[in-house]
């Protein structure tokens, strides 16, 4: 099959955010298209919600880009069936929470809690119970969607997580159930 721009959406580039997915869902429905390629070095979290429970109900064949990485392969594991490229990179890690334009671990913020209790700055503190708890709640959620989607059990996601995240080739993401099939770059034209 060829996948071109007549019958594949497109989501790529930095900063994966809500309203792209929204885009391609409304390209969906209309009829516009029955195919997604995505080549992201991720993005907002919120991004892969709204694909796991809009996204994920649909027949759609997914593909993947140079680089899967982060919230855009939280989407690619939505799709029915997945292709990649034989130089396609796939990666995960645990989900990051933003502060002041800094991107924190789960770990940082854990410490910044225990920091604002101790120095007795219990609004902060509390600020960074929520953020904790947020960024708790999407690691698990996102262990869970890979876990589900791949042939990884739950604790081996989850602790690939918090170590250092993986890098995965295309041959790798296929052993592992991320990708279905490996297809030549002059399938798609998009």
């Amino acid at each position: 099959m060829f996948y071109d721009h007549s019958n594949t959406g497109v989501i790529s580039g930095d900063g994966i955010v809500v309203e792209d997915v929204v885009e391609v869902l409304e390209g969906l429905q209309q009829g516009n298209f029955q195919n997604l390629f995505i080549s992201s070095t991720g993005g907002n979290f919120g991004a892969t919600m709204v694909s796991l429970s809009h996204l994920m109900p649909k027949e759609i064949t997914i593909i993947g880009g140079e680089i899967v990485a982060s919230a855009a392969l939280g989407i690619f594991l939505c799709g029915r069936r997945r292709l990649a490229f034989p130089e396609s990179k796939f990666i995960f890690h645990e989900v990051w929470q933003s502060f002041e334009g800094r991107t924190l671990r789960e770990t940082e913020i854990a410490l910044r809690v225990e920091i604002a209790e101790l120095t007795k700055q219990y609004e902060v503190a509390k600020y960074f119970v929520g953020l904790l708890g947020e960024c708790r709640e999407f690691n698990m959620q996102n262990a869970l969607h890979l876990s589900r989607r791949t042939t990884m059990f739950l604790d081996r996601v989850y602790d690939v997580m918090h170590g250092d995240g993986i890098i995965l080739t295309a041959q790798e993401a296929r052993l592992y159930g991320l990708v279905h099939e490996i297809i030549p770059v002059s399938c798609v034209e998009v």
